[in-house]
């Protein structure tokens, strides 16, 4: 996937391999290809019953729907940090743990959080 347009520093950007390739496997399977789609993580399952009822139950409570915090909705982390004590009897720090929308946004957090600049990481 490239950017025609933009600022040259844009342009210099490499693009995003997993949305190259699920670009040119929907090319491929657009001229009569079989695909199986692998590279993007895509589940092949619906949400789990009891997430889609409490995601209903929270949209028809909400007067508006907007933006979380950055790191994710405050509540939603203390409860991942509680279940991992009842869980595992393991406490961690709430301030410890982000909730991100995607692998992309996890990955990218995780290795600025591990790496310096210029290290490899293979």
């Amino acid at each position: 996937m490239t950017f025609p347009l933009g600022s040259s520093r844009a342009r210099s950007v490499p693009s995003f391999h997993a949305m190259a390739m699920a670009a040119k496997a929907s090319a491929l399977e657009a001229s009569g290809r079989k695909i199986c789609h692998l590279e993007v993580g895509q589940p092949g399952t619906g949400a789990p019953d009891g997430a889609r009822r409490a995601a209903v139950a929270v949209l028809d409570r909400a007067s508006s729907i907007g933006y979380t915090n950055a790191r994710g909705l405050p509540a939603l982390i203390d409860r991942i940090a509680r279940y991992y004590d009842d869980a595992y009897g393991c406490a961690v720090d709430s301030r410890r743990i982000a909730v991100v929308s995607g692998a992309s946004a996890g990955f990218t957090l995780a290795f600025l959080a591990c790496f310096e600049q210029g290290q490899r990481v293979g």
